[in-house]
């Protein structure tokens, strides 16, 4: 559930004499050419995923916890499996005593989401049944060299990601991967996400989860044999509906009165016809992620917040 994160560690001078001046931590410098020697600042520490910079008065601790987890139990470079509850609770705790940081850092970006796996292609569902974001377009597509696709949906605060986890590591089986990346801290801090050990608390852990499932929500997905199920002139309107040009222009010509009419004609349509089983199925999915993640065997069992 929760991979990439980034924190700003406040006591970064603790690590520089207990660490590297022992010769347990090894880093790299930068080069100053002109004065022809290493920089003392930035220091820059990277193991199994995870890269530590060091400044002149602070630190930035950033990676992919699930990474850092596979790395350090010889599970292999890769986050397409499932990271467990009990890894997470040890890994903190573990980072935090390690690199002697303790608990004086400010979370400052976090990622969550779900590796799911499929029945169908999720390079072809990327690109044809994931249309639009509050009746917005991708702020970016990529297409990536090991045949991959990335569609993102950029906000103030946040990126909502979906692509082809299976594809990014050349495997046989078809894994979609659903993420927010939370980019700003203040975010966090509304959540009471202030520091790495605070993601070991399974009431923020499930505050998290609902955030997933609330701006995944709005992503218009309609199922692949959509075309096949509506009519003719319902098939032409869900082709206008699911240009983002459309949209654009709707906003500066018309009221918001005739906007909110023309989004209630377009799920109308959706519902008539039933096409967002695909979409309803991976909601559930996360779900049943979720559940597994947070009552993991040999953990007590978490009593969800009414």
């Amino acid at each position: 559930m929760i991979d990439f994160f980034k924190a700003k560690i406040l006591n970064t001078k603790i690590i520089e004499e207990n660490l590297i001046g022992n010769g347990l931590l090894h880093y790299k410098a930068k080069y100053d050419s002109e004065k022809n020697k290493k920089l003392e600042y930035p220091k820059i520490i990277e193991e199994d995923g995870l890269k530590l910079v060091i400044t002149e008065h602070f630190g930035y601790l950033s990676g992919s916890l699930h990474k850092f987890n596979n790395l350090h139990f010889h599970q292999g470079d890769q986050n397409y499996n499932d990271f467990k509850y009990s890894d997470l609770k040890y890994l903190i705790p573990y980072i935090e005593e390690s690199l002697t940081i303790g608990d004086i850092n400010k979370l400052i970006q976090l990622e969550v989401g779900f590796n799911i796996q499929t029945n169908y292609d999720p390079k072809k569902f990327i690109i044809n049944n994931v249309y639009l974001l509050d009746f917005q377009e991708p702020t970016k597509i990529t297409y990536h060299k090991n045949g991959g696709i990335t569609k993102e949906f950029s906000k103030t605060d946040l990126i909502l990601k979906i692509y082809d986890k299976g594809k990014q590591y050349k495997l046989t089986e078809n894994i979609l991967r659903i993420e927010i990346r939370i980019t700003k801290s203040r975010f966090l801090k509304s959540m009471n996400l202030y520091s790495l050990k605070d993601i070991t608390n399974k009431d923020k852990l499930y505050y998290l989860f609902k955030k997933l499932l609330e701006e995944f929500e709005p992503l218009i997905i309609l199922d692949t044999d959509w075309k096949d199920k509506v009519s003719i002139e319902d098939k032409q309107a869900l082709n206008e509906f699911l240009d983002p040009k459309y949209w654009a222009n709707l906003k500066y010509q018309r009221s918001y009165k005739v906007r909110k009419n023309r989004k209630d004609k377009f799920y109308a349509i959706l519902e008539k016809y039933n096409l967002e089983k695909q979409k309803i199925s991976l909601m559930h999915e996360m779900g049943e992620k979720f559940v597994k993640f947070i009552n993991e065997q040999k953990q007590p069992h978490y009593e969800f917040p009414k």
